[in-house]
């Protein structure tokens, strides 16, 4: 076997291995990602029953709303990536 051809299936198995622990690293952050949303859906009623029954403050209600926001945001930035990474690991593995 050639000196090159070998450096290059090294590069080949390297960029594959690569690809495939992105894929995995951000399905497992669309699972946390995905319950963070649910926690702050879940934050931003209790913010919104004590506001209204006169025990909280809008300002809870908006807090509340704005970490809804930004955990959605992360949320479908970690699909994005995820689906970014699988056709990196469909790139490096050749098809």
């Amino acid at each position: 076997m050639s000196t090159t051809r070998a450096i290059s299936e090294r590069t080949f198995s390297a960029e594959y291995q690569n690809a495939l622990r992105r894929v995995q690293d951000t399905y497992e952050l669309i699972a946390l990602t995905a319950e963070q949303m649910k926690l702050a859906q879940e934050d931003l009623s209790l913010s919104r029953v004590r506001y209204e029954g006169g025990e909280g403050s809008a300002l809870d209600v908006v807090t509340a709303q704005n970490g809804l926001a930004q955990a959605r945001s992360n949320h479908y930035a970690n699909l994005s990536s995820y689906w970014l990474a699988r056709l990196d690991l469909e790139v490096a593995s050749g098809q």
